[in-house]
This record gives structure tokens, sequence and C-alpha cells, in this order.
């Protein structure tokens, strides 16, 4: 999601309308907490509080803010006195507030691509967490293990603090991997048999294509058809200008 300095709502990607019920259409425009206001319902409801803060430090500093996980129930679309609830993470992201200053959505080009960038640093960020690194594989094969940022899982910290970050480059024709410790956590191993497992794995598959590549990682991981923990992976072929993630 794309909010302008006024926290109005510039764009939203597909995910976001999927997991709020609402079309991008319905979305842009609003102001975002006229659209998702606190659940009247829940006396300790401090979603919206919460959520208002981040953003301020985030237009008052011009960084980065990570928030602990947080009970922010949603309206219903179409009924808007019943609530659904919801338990949401999120990494506001300075890009988001630069790019509404100098484009003007929802006419493309600029501010989209910098909502697609704030995506993708959104994706990276996430996996910098307590969970396995994300993985820049290279055309020859080669592997980088992006784990340089570590912290406590969230909500450890008595108070907020930034996060640390990392940075690393890469060039066209690499590929970004994402994914969820489901994937190479096994009870009988650690996590660094995992991780081998996955590199070499990867190297085998520098000519496969993003949908393609998830695939394989699924099959020749042995979860294809389910596994008995929740595995997400997002796999990002990087064509474009080197940039730091």
């Amino acid at each position: 999601m794309v909010l302008g300095t006024d926290l109005v709502i510039a764009d939203a990607n597909p995910a976001f309308c999927e997991v709020t019920g609402r079309s991008r259409a319905e979305l842009l425009g609003q102001y975002l907490f006229d659209t998702f206001p606190d659940n009247p319902a829940d006396p300790e409801a401090d979603g919206l509080d919460t959520l208002k803060a981040s953003l301020r430090r985030v237009l008052s500093s011009g960084q980065t803010d990570h928030m602990a996980l947080q009970k922010y129930d949603i309206p219903v679309p179409g009924d808007p006195e019943v609530f659904k609830e919801r338990w949401w993470t999120a990494i506001n992201v300075t890009d988001v507030v630069r790019s509404r200053r100098t484009a003007h959505l929802p006419s493309v080009s600029p501010g989209r691509e910098a909502a697609m960038e704030a995506e993708l640093q959104f994706l990276v960020q996430m996996l910098q967490l307590p969970r396995p690194p994300p993985v820049l594989l290279h055309p020859d094969g080669s592997c980088d293990l992006l784990g340089q940022a570590t912290d406590p899982p969230r909500g450890a910290r008595p108070e907020h603090v930034p996060r640390p970050q990392a940075n690393a480059t890469y060039t066209p024709g690499d590929t970004l991997i994402l994914y969820t410790d489901g994937l190479i956590e096994r009870r009988d191993e650690d996590m660094d048999a995992g991780l081998t497992r996955l590199t070499s794995t990867l190297t085998t598959c520098t000519e496969f294509g993003a949908e393609h590549l998830a695939d394989a990682l699924l099959a020749r991981f042995g979860v294809a058809s389910g596994a008995g923990d929740d595995i997400a992976i997002v796999v990002v072929r990087l064509d474009r200008t080197p940039r730091p993630y």
C-alpha cells in the first residue's frame, strides 16, 4: 500500500486488496483511518493509534519503522458495522512516503515504480527478522545468504527501537529467494543442513524462471503436496539497475 503524507491511500497492490477484501478502486483516494477504523466493539483496540504513531515516526524521521505484531480488526466489506479479527506485521518504508511527494498517482509510472520498489524492500526486510536468511542467486550458480542483520523476535524488546539493517548489491540477472523456515527446517537436523541443501539445490536452477524455480524448490524439498509447517516462497528476478536492499 502506498500512502500520501496526508495518509490518503495512493495505491494498493493485489495482495493488499485481497487480504482486505476491497478493490483498488475502492481504496484509492480514501483516508486510511476512515477506511480502516478501530473496532468499536473491542474496548482494548489500539491498532489505529499504534499505526498512526508509526507513520508519524516515518514522516518526521525519514527512517523505516518496524511495527511489532499488532491486532487490528478491519470492517467487513459491505457491512461496516461488522469487523473481522486480523493480526498484522508491518514495516513502514520511507520510500513510500517520498514517492508520494514527487509523484501524482494514480497516473502510473513514477509512483507505481516506487511502490514496486517499496514492496521489494518490505519483502526483504520481513525476511531479516529471526527467520532463515534470504538468498541471492547469481547466474553462475553461486549464492549469497543475506543474513547480516539479526535481531530478537518481534515484541521481545520492552520498548520500540529501530531494527538493524544491512546492505548488499545485486546485478541484473540475479535472483532473490525469500522463504519461511518451513521450507528448510527438519526436526532431525539443524538449520545449517537445511541452508546447505537449499543453496545446493539453487545452483542447479539458474536457468529456471521464477515460477518454475519456486515449484522446483517445493518438489526437491519433498513438500510439493503439503508439509507440517506453513511454507511461503517469493522469487524475484532482478533485471534492473543494482540497488541496495
